[in-house]
């Protein structure tokens, strides 16, 4: 399932380039200390946080995270929005809390 496909199935918002859609998530890491992510993360995985300031794209260039979603309506400054852009990382935002768009991901096969 691609990150379009992923859109197209749960209530999410793309927030950045829709060429960076044609990744294909390989499971997803939760959390918003970068130093856990960079650490715990994994190459493909779809990253859910509510750190929404320009650091978030370096570290998910370092990794080569497929997305960042960003739960609970929050959306990034236009800062963070242009540099993702430029990286070629999708953000993607939704009105449901982490949890359940975790949950939801999971069912869709995304582990």
């Amino acid at each position: 399932m691609t990150l379009r496909e992923l859109l197209e199935v749960l209530p999410l918002t793309n927030l950045g380039n829709d060429s960076d859609l044609e990744k294909t998530p390989k499971g997803g890491y939760v959390g918003d200390l970068l130093s856990n992510v960079m650490r715990f993360a994994k190459e493909g995985n779809i990253w859910i946080t509510v750190q929404t300031h320009i650091n978030v794209i370096a570290v998910a260039t370092l990794i080569g995270v497929s997305c960042i979603i960003f739960p609970c309506g929050i959306k990034p400054p236009e800062e963070t929005i242009a540099k993702a852009k430029e990286e070629h990382i999708a953000l993607l935002s939704t009105e449901l809390d982490a949890f359940t768009i975790c949950g939801k991901i999971y069912e869709l096969g995304i582990r």
